[in-house]
């Protein structure tokens, strides 16, 4: 017997085991495992129970960004850069919008420059193509050079 009670002693593994024969007569061993037997259900769980997340909530895009490159040919009403704040400036031949988008006013060429005194980035509409003024930057280069070879000679 155990040494603080009247009763036989035995181990809490031999005890538990002693329990589950008892309980588990032949009309419960009949049972289909998933009801569960005296001791509740057998059948566990397969899946861990899922938390509740704080995620979840993504907004699409707002598709910021350029939409016209430097040198490309715009009409007037056309979306040149769409920005959140004036990280860059409009210019002649443009207009800022009231969310700061940037858009042509003229017909032109996109143009992109850096006002040094104002340190700021700005984008312009030109009416002369790019290819057209370095044709006539070096038409006047090479009439320079002409003229300083005949004031040479």
């Amino acid at each position: 017997p155990h040494p603080r009670t009247s009763r036989p002693w035995r181990t809490p593994r031999a005890a538990a085991r002693a329990m589950l024969r008892a309980a588990w007569s032949s009309a419960a061993a009949l049972r289909p495992a998933f009801r569960g037997g005296p001791l509740g259900a057998l059948r566990t769980a397969t899946k861990k129970a899922g938390g509740s997340s704080k995620n979840g909530r993504k907004s699409p895009g707002q598709r910021l960004g350029l939409k016209r490159a430097g040198g490309q040919a715009v009409r007037p009403g056309q979306i040149i850069l769409r920005q959140r704040g004036t990280s860059v400036h409009s210019g002649e031949g443009t207009g800022l919008g009231r969310d700061h988008t940037i858009f042509a006013t003229a017909q032109g060429y996109v143009e992109f420059t850096f006002n040094y005194s104002k340190r700021r980035n700005v984008i312009s509409v030109s009416p002369v193509s790019p290819r057209q003024k370095r044709m006539a930057a070096n038409a006047a280069r090479k009439e320079a050079a002409a003229a300083a070879a005949a004031a040479a000679a």
